[in-house]
């Protein structure tokens, strides 16, 4: 999801990450088309004028009305998100063979590559789909009601949404009850994410209460006549500065649910979505509503409404950049956007002055929202690109890889590039070298890119990191609840952060700004094209297991078993040494252990063995592992590797154990 700002920037640098660069957001295959160019920009100039934010609250991934995030995100500019309460982990899946912790991989995924078109942005809770539920209160019990209600109030507290909507009524005519559930809740966090004495333990992650103004619920999948729609929205209106309505741009969207088979026409022509107004905190509306934000002053000047700010110094600052930004909007030209740099410009220095002279934290925190935004139409007014590239996709502990950091830019362009770092994990070094020599090229796959600045760095990695993983699958789930103990900032978020982002500061128009890019290893795929991943660490040597399950009858005598387990090499080097299980006391293993050589990343070896239970064992549950050892070292993960064409490669590691059962 986008990089939400900070509430503090300094004076000089704000930090920009563009939705179309990818920062902050977990890249795929699926471009953001919408995002780019004289379309991309003339959005984010219409972005400036407004300070309105919603989330939309369902169950699971596609219970989202995603004509509606991509009407909101896209026609109205707010910022908008998704808030599903699992990741779709115990359905079907119709492209691969993983299910449960592997599916919900796939279709974490999958959300992320539909906001990228529909522009929203994505958060979940902690809690695992399970399968069809047929109540409420059977959700409740098997997720903890308090546990779901706590990410979601953190979620909302996040994002500070000025509207909620849930997609559920939190009855039985929502069908499943984890919809019921869903419907439920939200009413519930809507409430209490503004109460400073519910889950007070936010505070301490660095969050603050934040009370939105105004509470929907939409229309479901059957017409239900106890939720009549106030308001109709339609989505289906055309956008001429893209070319599509927003219900098509959804709909290309929903077709990313492959593992659901959820393959849709982009249907023209009206469209509907309908919403009831629950609750509003501006007053019930006079005349029919028309917008979900009827009642609430999103204009920049609004932001002190908002915000309780009572400082009436600040608005004259306030006004003076809401007439910088119409100013800029009036003076859009896609074929000349390189006049707007002085404008936005000169926004991001008002937004600065803005934010400074309140005291109010709120005001503060949407100013600096504001500031970014004007940095980011600024970047792509000015035509500016930052591209970091590794030279490869895995890294084992203790090797390295060299990273370019490239930044372009149109010619005659006013940009100078001042600094250029990496941001790396903590125990990991980046350090300055000079350009390494570049791989073999020739006319029919170029290779060469001239740009305007360049940079060059060895990222080493310690010897004791971690394999890199989805964050709520470090730890084993209880239940049906994942374990977020490990998560830190990534709570709520689809995956962590990348583990590498190039940071650039550069002078553009006069002011400074700081562009943030994630890392990303590049390469050509003979049938696709340019396919990117992002950098991971895994494990030097993976081993792996026909099966981790073995059965056993209790008898007097001996008992022999076969055992057979693969060795990868997932270094760039040869890799040998010897494997062998490691077995209950008394129990043998024939031959006592196998030598393995691998001369190439990504070999493997299958290796086969015998164990012998010895008579007399006790019925009971016996573990065994499978370890390879090379260099001094031993290696007992086993690795699931989901890989598609959509999505980015991820991967899950856990100690490759058979449980036999006597």
């Amino acid at each position: 999801m986008r990089q939400l700002a900070a509430a503090v920037l300094t004076a000089a640098i704000i930090t920009v990450s563009l939705p179309f660069a990818g920062a902050g957001k977990a890249e795929g295959q699926v471009r953001p088309i919408y995002d780019r160019g004289a379309a991309g920009l003339g959005q984010m100039l219409k972005r400036l004028q407004t300070v309105g934010s919603a989330l939309h609250t369902a169950a699971h991934p596609d219970d989202e009305d995603s004509g509606l995030l991509a009407y909101l995100a896209r026609r109205e500019q707010a910022r908008t998100a998704y808030l599903s309460l699992n990741r779709g982990d115990g359905g079907q899946n119709v492209v691969g063979e993983e299910l449960f912790e592997g599916l919900g991989i796939i279709r974490t995924e999958e959300l992320l590559q539909a906001r990228r078109l529909d522009g929203g942005d994505q958060f979940f809770t902690r809690t695992m789909d399970y399968g069809f539920s047929k109540t409420r209160a059977e959700a409740a019990r098997i997720w903890g009601e308090q546990v779901v209600l706590g990410d979601m109030v953190r979620a909302i507290r996040m994002y500070k949404p000025l509207v909620v909507i849930s997609r559920f009524t939190g009855t039985p005519a929502d069908g499943h009850g984890q919809h019921q559930l869903a419907g439920y809740l939200t009413p519930l966090a809507f409430k209490a994410a503004g109460d400073p004495q519910q889950f007070p333990e936010h505070m301490q992650e660095g969050l603050e209460p934040w009370q939105p103004l105004k509470l929907y619920v939409s229309q479901s999948f059957s017409n239900n006549p106890e939720n009549q729609p106030t308001l109709t929205l339609n989505t289906g209106e055309y956008a001429p500065l893209i070319g599509r309505s927003y219900f098509e741009i959804a709909m290309e969207g929903r077709s990313q649910h492959k593992s659901q088979e959820m393959g849709v026409l982009e249907l023209r022509g009206m469209q509907q979505s309908g919403l009831r107004l629950i609750e509003s905190k501006v007053g019930q509306p006079t005349a029919k509503e028309t917008s979900v934000f009827d009642g609430i002053d999103t204009s920049i000047t609004g932001i002190m409404q908002i915000a309780g700010d009572s400082y009436t110094p600040a608005l004259p600052k306030l006004q003076k950049l809401e007439d910088t930004a119409a100013e800029a909007l009036r003076s859009y030209d896609a074929f000349n956007p390189q006049k707007l740099v002085p404008i936005l410009a000169r926004g991001m220095k008002e937004a600065d002055d803005a934010a400074g002279s309140t005291r109010n934290p709120r005001s503060k925190a949407m100013l600096a929202e504001k500031k970014s935004e004007f940095a980011a139409a600024l970047q792509m007014a000015a035509g500016i690109v930052v591209d970091a590239l590794s030279n490869i996709e895995t890294i084992v502990p203790g090797d390295s890889a060299d990273v370019s950091v490239r930044v372009f830019a149109p010619e005659g362009t006013d940009v100078k590039v001042t600094a250029s770092e990496l941001k790396v994990p903590a125990g990991w070094t980046s350090a300055s070298q000079e350009e390494p020599a570049q791989p073999a090229t020739n006319s029919f796959r170029p290779r060469r890119e001239p740009s305007t600045a360049a940079s060059f760095f060895k990222v080493t990695v310690p010897a004791n990191a971690e394999p890199t993983e989805p964050y709520w699958l470090v730890s084993p789930r209880k239940n049906f609840t994942f374990d977020w103990s490990a998560a830190d900032g990534s709570k709520n978020m689809p995956f962590a952060a990348p583990l590498v982002t190039a940071q650039v500061k550069m002078t553009v128009g006069g002011q400074e700004i700081e562009v943030s890019q994630p890392v990303e290893f590049r390469f050509a795929d003979d049938i696709r094209g340019e396919l990117r991943r992002d950098i991971n660490v895994v494990p030097a040597i993976t081993v792996g297991l026909e099966s981790d399950l073995m059965i056993a009858s209790a008898t007097s005598g001996e008992q022999k078993r076969r055992l057979v387990m693969t060795v990868q090499n997932q270094s760039p080097r040869a890799a040998k040494g010897t494997a062998r299980f490691s077995l209950p006391a008394g129990w043998t293993l024939s031959p006592a252990s196998a030598a393995f050589d691998l001369p190439q990343s990504g070999d493997k070896t299958a290796l086969t063995f015998d164990v012998t239970i010895p008579a007399g064992t006790k019925v009971g549950k016996y573990s065994l592992t499978a370890v390879a050892e090379s260099a001094g070292k031993s290696f007992d993960q086993k690795v699931q590797e989901v890989a598609y064409p959509h999505i980015q490669t991820h991967r899950v590691f856990t100690k490759a154990d058979i449980t036999a059962h006597v």
